[in-house]
């Protein structure tokens, strides 16, 4: 409260009057991502028919991908995974990470190091 003091011929006269407090918003700028979906016709398929559509249903399949499925989709000169990775759920860091590696393990490592970011 600030206090005024008037006069009005010798007598003093006591205002208070409240003060405005101000309201201070922190903006972060942080906007919680979520994992992207490929659209049905845009799903990653495996050589045996079955598909997925983000990077959590792409562990998963990497956890119980054969050694020789995987090693058709990745080899010295491609890899499918970074490939629609990048172009289908725009995740280029990750894919660059991807082809860095053409281990299953290593892969199904940095795919699940990207979902737990999203989800933090």
């Amino acid at each position: 409260m600030v206090t005024k003091k008037t006069s009005k011929k010798n007598t003093t006269k006591i205002v208070k009057t409240p003060v405005k407090k101000k309201t201070v918003v922190k903006k972060t700028g942080a906007v919680k991502k979520t994992l992207k979906k490929a659209n049905p016709e845009m799903a990653f398929y495996f050589s045996d028919g079955t598909n997925c559509s983000d990077l959590f249903e792409l562990s998963e399949s990497l956890e119980k991908l054969s050694d020789d499925m995987f090693n058709h989709h990745v080899a010295d000169d491609f890899n499918h995974f970074s490939d629609w990775i990048e172009h289908v759920l725009g995740e280029k860091e990750l894919a660059t990470k991807l082809r860095e590696t053409k281990s299953k393990d290593k892969h199904r490592a940095e795919i699940l190091t990207v979902i737990v970011r999203y989800l933090k």
